[in-house]
């Protein structure tokens, strides 16, 4: 590597350190995309360290938090002389092919050295082979080691892990880790409560769920989830109609404080979605909707948008084995029963999605149904609701429910 290639390096590094001090979104990439090996410069790498560290204790790794570290001075350093925060994934990019460059330059040397065997130099060649495809992430699985994996989860008398949900859907599908799960709804028909009450569930069983709420803000939220939750008008909480400091009350806040549903009201892109949730070891993450989601990049049309993010949220939720929920709008026109074309702007969410949920509510009758569209596992049906608006609360009807 000569003396510029070096010094552009160093660069990049600094760039990244500084804009994740500058900026929360900035760090969520930046510290899970990279490692501290990735770094060619021993202080930056070790600056790294702290940081991410710090970020996880925290939160956040502003310079007041980082202010402390051991390379505070350094890392205050790079966020001042940071070219643009825009650059941020350009920054992680270089940084992560350079580190790339690097061991593989370590290796051709070692190579070259002349003092290894033939079935050495094709080990070392295929060290390079998984370095520079797929960032070092590419593993082949033999059929002996897929079996012997296979039997180590399939035991007998060994429950899987899923992901209980409520709502009935426990008699269709079998929600796992991994699962990229789509509720549709025309507007208004209650997809936020129904997506809600679902998250409730979820934590309600030792789960932790990320709410990423792009169309309501966190203050409606918080209100929505304490009518469902305590069983409480959702005018009279939105009025200041109750007193929190009875019994009761206080006793349904104590019960709900400990329900692991964190909620961001913020429009991030996928790739920081995936990064925040990783990071702070999340279980499920719930987006309201798809449609507001902020690519991170510049599309000719919505129906592009819509596609590469169906494309991007069933990769994270297979890639981290996490349970993703997106919630879509269907299209506004007629009262018909929907169905899985009704989908709103891309085909792609019906090819992409494992479990796909459409919320049904006929006017005239006063019933709400759920229908199970898509089961990648399963059978599909009909699940009969009862929807309290007034409390934000789906129920059941079991006699009613259907194939």
């Amino acid at each position: 590597m000569t003396a510029s290639s070096i010094t552009t390096s160093t660069n990049d590094e600094r760039a990244v350190l500084g804009c994740a001090v500058r900026d929360d979104k900035c760090a969520a990439l930046v510290l899970t995309r990279l490692s501290e090996d990735d770094f060619t410069d021993l202080d930056l790498g070790d600056a790294f360290r702290e940081l991410r560290e710090v970020w996880k204790k925290y939160g956040r790794a502003d310079a007041v938090t980082v202010s402390r570290l051991p390379h505070a001075e350094l890392l205050v350093s790079c966020a001042d002389t940071v070219p643009s925060l825009s650059g941020c994934e350009i920054y992680i990019a270089h940084v992560k092919e350079k580190a790339v460059q690097m061991k593989a330059a370590t290796i051709a040397l070692e190579i070259a050295t002349g003092k290894l065997s033939t079935q050495e130099i094709a080990e070392r060649a295929g060290d390079i082979a998984r370095l520079t495809i797929g960032g070092g992430r590419v593993k082949i699985r033999t059929m002996p080691e897929m079996l012997v994996d296979f039997l180590k989860t399939h035991r007998k008398g060994e429950k899987p892990e899923y992901i209980k949900t409520g709502l009935g859907l426990e008699d269709f599908v079998r929600v796992k880790p991994g699962n990229f799960f789509v509720i549709g709804a025309r507007p208004s028909v209650g997809k936020t409560a129904y997506s809600l009450q679902m998250a409730l569930n979820i934590a309600r069983a030792g789960k932790k769920v990320l709410y990423f709420s792009l169309e309501t803000n966190y203050e409606g939220i918080s209100e929505r989830i304490v009518a469902c939750a305590g069983g409480y008008r959702l005018v009279d909480v939105m009025d200041n109609e109750i007193s929190w400091d009875t019994q009761r009350e206080a006793k349904a806040i104590d019960i709900l404080s400990r329900y692991k549903v964190d909620v961001v009201d913020t429009v991030f892109s996928p790739a920081v979605m995936e990064a925040i949730a990783v990071a702070h070891g999340y279980d499920a993450i719930v987006i309201d909707y798809l449609g507001l989601m902020d690519t991170g990049e510049r599309t000719n049309s919505l129906y592009e948008r819509v596609t590469k993010m169906s494309m991007a949220l069933h990769r994270i939720a297979q890639k981290n084995n996490l349970l993703v929920i997106a919630l879509c709008q269907l299209n506004r026109g007629g009262t018909e029963v929907p169905k899985m074309e009704h989908l709103r702007e891309s085909g792609q969410i019906e090819q992409d999605a494992d479990v796909i949920v459409l919320l049904h509510n006929d006017e005239e009758k006063e019933e709400y149904t759920a229908i199970v569209a898509k089961n990648k596992t399963g059978k599909c049906g009909a699940i009969p609701l009862w929807y309290d608006r007034e409390k934000q609360h789906f129920s059941v009807i079991e006699t009613r429910r259907s194939e």
